[in-house]
């Protein structure tokens, strides 16, 4: 499915890990579920309860949810939200970041703006960012 610079990913899934790659070059939106729903310029990939890869290009924006499972975003993204009640949640390089868990570890490799992490427990480690508002609850 093609991508236009608005373009927004959303991908959930009640449990199950979820891992999307921005890959460049690349000028769709893949997803192992098969399905992707566009809705006014919004993709949707929900992926019920499972294990879901997806592919986008490269500086794309995502929102991610899960209610419990690992969430990584692999490659150079755009401005990056997730959202797990329980999970680890692993973010190479985005623009921006706001990653909130109620249980599990948050960590950032790089982000070129501000990085907010939330989570009720866990460690969260950001290993670069224009600014940062960390929250750890125990």
């Amino acid at each position: 499915m093609a991508v236009t610079d608005s373009t927004q990913v959303r991908v959930s899934t009640g449990s199950g890990r979820i891992e999307v790659v921005a890959e460049p070059g690349r000028h769709g939106v893949w997803s192992s579920t098969g399905e992707i729903d566009d809705v006014d310029g919004q993709l949707t990939i929900d992926a019920g309860s499972g294990r879901v890869r997806v592919l986008v290009p490269e500086g794309t924006d995502l929102v991610v949810g899960t209610t419990s499972g690992r969430v990584a975003v692999r490659g150079r993204a755009g401005d990056v939200s997730v959202l797990a009640t329980s999970g680890a949640i692993t973010i190479d390089d985005a623009a921006s970041v706001d990653a909130r868990t109620r249980g599990g570890k948050i960590i950032v490799g790089r982000a070129t703006g501000v990085c907010r992490a939330n989570t009720g427990s866990g460690k969260v480690q950001i290993d670069a960012c224009r600014g940062a508002q960390v929250t750890v609850t125990s």
